[in-house]
């Protein structure tokens, strides 16, 4: 393989920019409200400063990470991207994934709390009403 296309597969898949607007917006949508936790899906742009901006300005919220995808496989290119995640996983609250094999890679990493949470439909909280799912809130 070339060289220039192995540092294309291998670089950073965001711009600065791209990570700027993600990080701006993330404190954005906390601003003016005091939320109890900040949930977030695959925090591929998140930077560690913005959880700790978040934190500091509102110290009880509780910073939520739900990954369904693999950080710790082997694959070399896959790297860059996970880097800025891996960073910042002691600096969340709670961590939730699919696999078990996560849950020790990321206690192995800091995590404060790794729960397995697998996607279906929970009796309990979803209960059909006239043939539509209605969510139950807790």
């Amino acid at each position: 393989m070339g060289r220039r296309i192995w540092r294309k597969l291998t670089r950073a898949p965001f711009s600065d920019r791209a990570f700027r607007r993600y990080n701006e917006g993330v404190l954005r949508a906390c601003t003016g409200k005091q939320p109890d936790f900040v949930w977030f899906e695959w925090p591929l742009l998140l930077a560690g400063e913005s959880l700790l901006r978040i934190r500091e300005r509102w110290p009880e919220t509780m910073m939520v990470c739900y990954q369904n995808d693999n950080p710790f496989g082997d694959w070399v290119r896959e790297r860059p991207r996970w880097r800025r995640f891996i960073e910042n996983i002691p600096l969340f609250d709670v961590h939730f994934v699919w696999r078990p094999s996560d849950l020790t890679e990321l206690r192995q990493r800091g995590a404060k709390c790794a729960l397995l949470l697998i996607d279906g439909v929970y009796e309990p909280f979803f209960t059909p009403i006239h043939g539509r799912w209605r969510s139950a809130v807790l």
